[in-house]
């Protein structure tokens, strides 16, 4: 198998497998140096141009604008390469963990019982992916303890992925409502819905980012090594 920005190695200790896979590539801090570029280089090109090209204000404008956008977008592409999170998810044969500057965050020990959940959304709007692309979840749950990842996918891409099917879609609110009002029945997947909000609430605060290769890639290695309890 092959993992997009992973390792997969062996602990010379052990001889134990060792999977590790850096997390959030485009932190808050890529995304925060991106905007000040942006900012910055506005008002700078803007004043510049106006220079160049004093009785037409409008176009300066116009010009000053793709290039703040374009410096911004440059600027976040290197430092994606140059400045990793700190985070990484780390998979063994005794733990599950999302390590930050060598600590331990949360562990989850796959040698027990470890509830899976996995779910799915449509993003609403236009942002950093685009509106009707799908945020994919999944979450490892222990005791009080729940591990989050996730990935962002279009939605053609989710459709091909493996084991797509079980992601559950995770409805909103007043759907789930209205539901529940049609049918006594659906009191089993209410509950279920109740689960994957709190997985999701968890995931918004400090659930880990993949790439979506990274992602599918790790749900062939969890399911080849953990069968015990993905494929139950």
């Amino acid at each position: 198998m092959t993992f997009t920005e992973a390792s997969l190695t062996t602990d010379p200790q052990t001889n134990e497998a060792v999977l590790q896979i850096p997390l959030d590539a485009e932190h808050s801090g890529i995304r925060t140096a991106g905007c000040l570029s942006f900012l910055v280089l506005v008002p700078i090109t803007f004043v510049i141009f106006n220079m160049l090209i004093p009785t037409i204000p409008v176009l300066a404008g116009i010009l000053s604008l793709p290039i703040g956008v374009g410096a911004s977008y440059l600027l976040e592409q290197t430092l994606r390469k140059r400045w990793p999170s700190g985070r990484v998810f780390v998979a063994t044969a005794t733990d599950l963990t999302i390590r930050k500057h060598e600590e331990n965050h949360v562990t989850i020990d796959p040698t027990q019982t470890v509830n899976v959940l996995s779910w799915h959304f449509s993003v609403p709007r236009n942002g950093r992916v685009k509106k009707g692309w799908q945020v994919i979840g999944l979450a490892f749950e222990q005791d009080d303890e729940i591990l989050p990842l996730y990935t962002f996918a279009s939605p053609e891409n989710f459709e091909k992925m493996p084991f797509s099917a079980r992601f559950m879609k995770l409805e909103r609110k007043k759907d789930k409502e209205d539901t529940v009002t049609k049918s006594a029945s659906s009191m089993r997947m209410a509950g279920q819905q109740r689960r994957l909000y709190e997985a999701e609430q968890h995931r918004g605060m400090n659930g880990g980012e993949m790439t979506f290769e990274q992602f599918t890639d790790l749900l062939q290695y969890l399911h080849k090594t953990y069968p015990e309890w993905m494929d139950s």
